[in-house]
């Protein structure tokens, strides 16, 4: 891999990420988790993509205190990485993904757009687009959606999707040959559907001290209603509908189990989105999240030397490498945090450290630069206080 490929993936910076963390160790701040790589160790990064589908909450199941929409939840199967685990639909990108072909079925796809809004084109979407994310993220994210959920998300059908039923034959080809996804939307042989384009919106990346990493980008869409959708049977155990609110309280009560990318954006969710609406402005290009907002997130894991819990921090928290190790940090001890709680019981599958119940821990302000949960650059408007997230006792 030269110089020029290195940047382009980010792994000069990713890198430069591991000497850090060594930095923090060595000074004593902290005791490490697991060996951190050393310097001029080459890290290894898998590269995914998953999608997030809301869609209005039936009035018939609407609870108070919820939010007004559902988004789309699978249980992975127990074999592989993410074995066992609640997620989003998603997977590996594919070198298919990245051919050039996909741009323009986009741009028609766009054009099509029933909610694109005036004085906004194909190409200035697809500008804002690129200027996040990389074309590749969205299809590989529709391509692992079709795959373990049989969803095939489209504009030109009613109800922006193509019943399972009609594609399975598809689905088949597409699980054994991704390159067969393009082949999908651009056969010239019959009318074809056209991609539906989801914005981009979190990019989060596994911390140097894991054996495996992804840098993982999620996509989000919105839809008039649900799609047919059907467990590959896989891969995925079972797909169902759900609000952040009741996906969070299954996992408190220890029903459901899953990694910190996951809790954090159901955590937004939760505070920032609670209307549905809200997210149909971005899926409809009318709004863009900003490029802080889907910066990369790496997280660094530590073992809280007050505490002895495990803890996954972000910037602005005290043990975090980017954190500036003045005399005054080191005294007041700001927290930015996911406390890692232990699991309990068997059965769980994969590679990965698996834990019980995830606890945000903040204690810097709103305001602050690096004052998100999910650590890189970014901002959370609104006031926490009240809304049930801490455990009694926590200060805010």
């Amino acid at each position: 891999m030269d110089a020029i490929q290195r940047q382009l993936v980010g792994m000069d910076y990713f890198a430069s990420r591991s000497v850090l963390e060594n930095e923090v160790y060595e000074s004593g701040r902290a005791e490490p988790i697991k060996p951190v790589p050393k310097p001029g160790e080459a890290v290894q990064l898998r590269f995914a993509a998953s999608l997030l589908i809301c869609v209005p909450k039936e009035s018939s199941t609407k609870a108070q205190n919820e939010e007004d929409y559902e988004v789309l939840i699978q249980l992975r199967g127990s074999r592989g990485f993410f074995g066992s685990l609640t997620v989003f639909p998603g997977g590996g990108l594919d070198a298919s993904d990245g051919d050039p072909a996909w741009r323009n079925l986009f741009l028609k796809s766009i054009a099509k757009s029933p909610t694109l809004t005036e004085g906004t084109t194909p190409e200035t979407v697809l500008h804002e687009f690129t200027r996040l994310f990389p074309l590749s993220a969205a299809v590989a994210a529709l391509r692992e959606t079709f795959e373990e959920v049989g969803a095939l998300l489209t504009v030109n059908t009613a109800s922006n999707q193509v019943s399972t039923d009609a594609w399975k034959g598809h689905r088949d080809a597409v699980y054994k040959d991704p390159s067969s996804f393009l082949r999908l939307f651009s056969s010239a042989d019959q009318p074809q559907p056209l991609p539906l384009l989801p914005v981009p919106w979190h990019h989060f990346v596994t911390p140097a001290t894991e054996p495996t990493r992804y840098s993982a980008r999620f996509l989000l869409t919105t839809l008039p209603s649900r799609p047919s959708i059907s467990a590959d049977g896989s891969e995925t155990v079972t797909a169902y509908w759900s609000t952040p609110t009741a996906a969070l309280n299954r996992l408190e009560r220890g029903e459901i189990r899953m990694v910190e990318p996951q809790f954090l954006i159901l955590k937004e969710l939760q505070l920032r989105y609670p209307k549905w609406a809200d997210l149909a402005a971005y899926s409809t290009y009318q709004t863009w999240r900003s490029p802080s907002e889907v910066a990369d997130t790496v997280p660094e894991t530590y073992r809280d030397p007050d505490t002895g819990m495990e803890v996954l921090t972000a910037p602005g928290d005290w043990l975090h490498s980017e954190t500036p190790a003045s005399e005054s940090t080191l005294e007041a001890k700001p927290r930015n945090r996911v406390v890692l709680h232990p699991a309990t019981g068997e059965g769980m599958g994969g590679n990965l450290s698996i834990y019980g119940r995830l606890e945000l821990d903040r204690s810097i302000p709103w305001g602050d630069v690096c004052a998100s949960p999910f650590g890189t650059r970014r901002k959370i408007l609104g006031p926490l206080r009240g809304s049930g997230l801490f455990s009694q006792g926590e200060k805010i």
